[in-house]
């Protein structure tokens, strides 16, 4: 239940992070708008700015709350290939990367994981993860 919680709560920080970068830029947008009444229109350029960087959150929003629902509802998809490196992320954080050579695909694809998995390089593995934002919920040695 620990490591379900834990996939959780990362889904939920992400969001957490993507609707504060939209309120802080909203907020700053709102307060150089006033100011322009004032300075002049040059302002509204800068609070224009703020806007859009505000927008290029929302995407990221709508993300994080497809995924924490589908999690909710059990909704997660698998990618299967061989194991092509594995190795810490930082010493102090826990974290393993690992990168897989998926069948059909021209990338190396990553995950990674917040403890260390018990695989070895050059072995098939299947992981399973969140639809969007591909967070690994369980990995099998295929």
């Amino acid at each position: 239940m620990e490591f379900h919680q834990q996939i959780e709560n990362t889904i939920k920080k992400r969001l957490k992070t993507s609707q504060l970068l939209l309120f802080v830029s909203v907020v700053i947008a709102v307060g150089v708008a006033f100011l322009a009444q004032n300075a002049g229109p040059s302002y509204y350029i800068w609070a224009m700015y703020f806007v859009v960087i505000g927008a290029l959150a929302l995407p990221n929003i709508n993300k994080c709350k497809k995924d924490l629902i589908d999690y909710h509802k059990n909704v997660i998809s698998h990618t299967e290939g061989k194991v092509l490196d594995l190795f810490p992320e930082k010493e102090e954080s826990g974290k393993w990367i690992i990168f897989l050579d998926v069948e059909g695909k021209k990338d190396v694809v990553e995950f990674i994981l917040p403890f260390k998995p018990s695989i070895q390089p050059e072995s098939t593995i299947k992981v399973f993860h969140t639809n969007i934002l591909k967070l690994p919920v369980r990995i099998e040695v295929a």
